[in-house]
């Protein structure tokens, strides 16, 4: 009988070798199967709530609009939205009275190091008080309103005089825990020399307001200054200017270098053509919302919630017009701060490229 020769050895190894190779990747295939399936049986409804921002606005509707995503994604679910502000929200779920809550990289930024009104700092990752779950917004632009009434009325042309001259300033800092309205403002200010204390003695006022309030008030001509984030153009700002004519404050560029390496902002420019009352580029910086967890949301929460935000984004772009153009991958995009391991596993599972957020676990 003739031997196999070298050629016919060749033959069989190359088909042994693919056979175990393809073994191997099916057997693979099947223990993720498996471990999928064995997690989608673990999953129950979520319930509790996500600590959010003041009712009203866009902030609302993109909190009710999460929970909604939950409850499609997850039938029977009760998950729901619970207006407060940001800081006591953090402080909410780092107890663990809330599974998730609302808030911006500023926030975050300065619970991390212990400032007011933190009453300690606060740690990031899987070993510390809060993890992400996703960034749920981005590319809100801030933008300093001022009344043009108070320039005309004390005859002056720019801010700095309203320092020099010791004017009555009327500002609105948003409300109390409301830190990207309170901690902006008094930076803004103390970096013309002015503080909330200056500003009160010479007549001036400082109000806690939100957004929508400090609107109506500049509208009445009862306010002078307001912060706000939002997209561009604001329709808030628009609504404003057709009631009483009002300017954007420059922001200087170095002011805006050193917020923007403080608190996670990402600098950017606000064309002059953006709004009727604006006659030139501004600089300016962009920030958004990030949901977070606290130690106690457990793994499987936590991944729910994360296949909730994906498989369910088309819901997510249709909440608000600025939103339309959102894709899946800003769901990765958490400010430095690390992934939950339930929400890591999920995008991991879902195919969406990590970077710089990946925990071990």
């Amino acid at each position: 009988m003739r031997k196999p020769g070298i050629a016919s050895y060749s033959g069989l190894l190359f088909f042994t070798a693919n056979s175990f190779i393809r073994g191997l990747a099916l057997i693979a295939a099947l223990i993720f199967a498996s471990s999928v399936d064995a997690r989608d049986a673990d999953m129950q409804p979520l319930h509790g709530a996500i600590a959010g921002y003041s009712a009203g606005g866009m902030i609302s509707a993109l909190g009710e609009g999460l929970t909604a995503m939950v409850r499609a994604e997850f039938p029977g679910s009760s998950l729901t939205y619970e207006p407060g502000n940001p800081a006591g929200g953090l402080v909410k779920m780092v107890a663990g009275k809330r599974p998730f809550s609302i808030q911006t990289p500023m926030e975050l930024a300065i619970a991390q190091r212990g400032e007011k009104p933190f009453r300690r700092a606060y740690s990031a990752g899987t070993e510390g008080d809060f993890t992400a779950i996703a960034q749920i917004v981005e590319g809100m632009a801030v933008q300093v309103l001022m009344r043009e009434g108070f320039f005309s009325e004390h005859r002056i042309s720019d801010f700095q005089q309203v320092i020099d001259r010791q004017l009555p300033l009327r500002v609105s800092a948003n409300i109390r825990g409301n830190l990207l309205g309170q901690v902006l403002t008094e930076r803004i200010l103390n970096y013309y020399g002015l503080s909330y204390e200056q500003l009160r003695h010479s007549g001036g006022e400082v109000v806690y307001l939100a957004t929508r309030a400090s609107a109506d008030l500049m509208r009445n001509r009862k306010l002078d200054m307001v912060v706000t984030a939002a997209f561009l153009p604001s329709a808030r700002l628009i609504e404003i200017a057709t009631a009483t004519d009002i300017r954007l404050l420059y922001l200087p560029p170095d002011l805006v270098a050193t917020l923007a390496d403080e608190f996670g902002f990402t600098t950017m420019t606000i064309p002059a053509d953006t709004y009727p009352f604006l006659h030139r580029d501004l600089p300016s910086m962009t920030t958004g919302f990030l949901l977070t967890a606290g130690r106690e949301t457990g793994f499987n929460v936590a991944y729910q919630m994360a296949r909730s935000l994906h498989r369910q984004f088309d819901q997510l772009r249709q909440l608000h017009p600025a939103f339309a153009d959102f894709e899946p991958e800003m769901l990765l995009r958490t400010a430095g701060i690390p992934l939950h391991p339930g929400a890591q596993a999920y995008y991991k599972e879902a195919g969406l490229a990590l970077s710089g957020t990946e925990v071990d676990y």
